[in-house]
């Protein structure tokens, strides 16, 4: 992936939480739920934390001073490295954060008597339903086009350059699946909002909560449609034959996905124009597959969530009435039964974490499993790999949910927060300077010219490869951890100043 091309799509650190629900008559006031055993934040702080550090590698990789190490680079075509995880991670999260998103403009649509109205005819959620399509709509196109931009700039008036404008590329494969993805998990999920009022509702609740969520028809369709999806893509590439070489031939230029696309784009809209591309038309399909995955991760903390909010706050309510009945602290009077099934309740993040390893574990060895047929591969994201990073992303962020969220271990995070807060300005900023010291050219000193990119390389790190060692990755590697710095005291003065910036 080439710097101009990078971009992640986010959700603000207001939509990166789930909403809290409607109150209900059964559930306290405000201020009984102060002394709530756990606090509930409206944010997954770790989803943040997860993004930037995912947009610091991104940053890391494609900004590297020179040859590097083998983990920071690709895979040359089959198999996979520590960065082939990265773009797959980001749309992991974007699905993710689609979910909490849309759940928390559901909550802001209605109140608690609005959401019974709506569960009754249907009217309102469905008006809402159709708002967030667009929505996911315009968000998809704008990133798409931001694309384009990119590859485009600056060269907007040259007619030539649009002769020989790559059109496939990394935003616009976001943009693409982000819009088709929306609408799929629109489709597949309730429009109506759970109303969580008595113990008997939170228990069926608690027991109907699948590893992904609540288990109904339209959430059984989603999964049919990824199986579909992911099934449907292994047959097409081994089984239908391409002009010239046959079924089942995965070289770069021989493929199904490489086919179509030279017949859809040509060589000369393609990257680098070759005759494939790694963001390629048909190979988007299990790409929205990849974000599918990560919606049913996003309400995975909806679900239990909203069940720890109502089990803390009726356990709240049952203390101040115990309090009030026998004036000795709920704390050391008896417990009873309901009140420790009440404890359990409130203790959600361990099935969340459990669920997010061992589902982790399971798409893990799928992959690796499917990669005996269907080989591990980024640039065909093919099957395997879907469910092998994604098994790793769930893995990963099990592991930043326990660490951030759980245990509240969040210093050591501030930088990861400060990128995933704004991770669209950082990328968009940080493409388009690469880009512009990429074409802007420089004296050499020996009566040439350079491009300004080489000549910080060339004048950076590199002269000083001796203080790091003979190796000229280790002044690649120091160039490109600079790289990010710059970029973290620029995004650390947007932090400071709560300037978050979105879609």
């Amino acid at each position: 992936m080439s710097p101009e091309e990078i971009i992640s799509v986010e959700a603000t650190p207001a939509e990166s939480g789930a909403a809290n629900g409607p109150r209900t008559a059964a559930q306290p006031t405000p201020a009984s739920s102060k002394r709530d055993s756990g606090p509930v934040s409206n944010r997954i702080v770790s989803l943040d934390v997860f993004r930037g550090m995912t947009i610091a590698g991104m940053i890391l990789v494609n900004n590297s001073g020179g040859p590097s190490y083998g983990p920071l680079d690709h895979a040359e075509w089959n198999g996979w490295t520590h960065t082939d995880l990265i773009f797959p991670f980001f749309m992991f999260i974007a699905g993710a954060s689609m979910a909490l998103s849309f759940s928390r403009r559901k909550s802001k649509a209605f109140t608690a008597k609005g959401a019974e109205d709506a569960n009754e005819n249907k009217v309102g959620a469905e008006a809402l339903r159709r708002e967030l399509m667009w929505h996911a709509v315009r968000r998809g196109a704008t990133i798409f086009l931001i694309g384009l931009f990119l590859n485009l700039y600056p060269w907007f008036f040259d007619a030539h350059r649009y002769a020989t404008l790559r059109i496939p590329g990394v935003l616009q494969r976001i943009g693409f699946c982000y819009v088709f993805a929306g609408m799929i998990y629109l489709w597949t999920s309730s429009s109506q909002l759970p109303v969580v009022s008595s113990q008997e509702d939170q228990d069926q609740n608690q027991k109907q909560i699948p590893p992904f969520g609540r288990n109904d028809n339209r959430r059984r369709a989603r999964v049919a449609i990824m199986v579909a999806g992911l099934l449907g893509y292994w047959a097409a590439m081994k089984l239908i034959p391409v002009p010239g070489y046959g079924a089942g031939d995965l070289a770069p230029t021989h493929n199904l996905a490489a086919y179509i696309d030279n017949a859809i784009f040509g060589v000369q809209h393609m990257w680098q124009h070759r005759a494939w591309d790694p963001e390629g038309l048909l190979s988007s399909v299990p790409a929205i597959c990849t974000m599918l995955i990560g919606t049913f991760v996003g309400e995975l903390f909806v679900a239990s969530r909203q069940l720890s909010v109502a089990s803390s706050q009726e356990k709240n309510a049952r203390a101040d009435s115990l309090q009030n009945d026998r004036g000795t602290s709920a704390k050391s009077g008896p417990k009873d039964d309901k009140t420790d099934r009440f404890a359990d309740l409130q203790s959600t993040w361990q099935y969340k974490v459990k669920r997010l390893i061992a589902w982790g574990i399971a798409f893990v060895v799928i992959g690796e499993v499917w990669n005996i047929w269907f080989p591990i591969n980024k640039n065909l994201w093919t099957s395997s790999y879907v469910m092998f990073t994604a098994g790793y992303a769930m893995l990963a962020l099990a592991a930043c949910y326990w660490i951030v969220d759980v245990k509240g271990w969040r210093k050591w995070a501030t930088p990861f927060l400060v990128f995933g807060s704004n991770a669209i300005l950082v990328f968009t900023l940080s493409t388009w300077v690469t880009k512009i010291l990429l074409i802007t050219h420089v004296p050499n000193g020996k009566g040439g010219s350079m491009s300004a990119w080489s000549w910080v390389i060339v004048n950076s790190w590199r002269p000083r490869v001796w203080l790091l060692g003979a190796d000229v990755r280790n002044s690649s590697l120091a160039f490109a951890l600079s790289y990010v710095l710059i970029w973290l005291a620029v995004m650390w003065w947007f932090w400071r100043k709560k300037i978050f910036v979105k879609i």
